[in-house]
């Protein structure tokens, strides 16, 4: 029933905490074609309270204009990000990640590096 996996999901969402530290970005092309469609970034969970605290999601961000400004892109690696919108889907079996939007997270600068 996919009303209750899209409940469920929403409901396990919250667990990956709000604590996401970059550690790759690249741009994603549309499935089976050369045009770009957004950003897959690699984050690190870092939220302690979550229980895959440490665990690495890749986020699709469906965005081409993101609200980080595009030289900023090359510097994300170690900041820590914000994502609108993140939610949870299930492809092939796996979980999957999606948000509408993604930006630098101000207040926290640099992970201590």
């Amino acid at each position: 029933n996919m009303q209750l996996k899209q409940q469920l999901l929403k409901q396990i969402t919250p667990l990956l905490g709000n604590n996401f530290v970059c550690v790759s970005c690249e741009k994603s092309k549309k499935y089976g074609t050369n045009e770009y469609d957004g950003y897959k970034i690699l984050v690190s969970i870092q939220d302690p309270s979550s229980p895959i605290y440490f665990d690495l999601i890749q986020v699709k961000v469906k965005n081409l204009t993101p609200s980080i400004s595009g030289e900023n892109i090359e510097n994300i690696q170690n900041r820590k990000l914000n994502f609108s919108n993140l939610t949870m889907g299930i492809y092939n079996s796996d979980f999957t990640f999606y948000a509408d939007d993604f930006s630098v997270d101000k207040m926290k600068g640099k992970v201590n590096e």
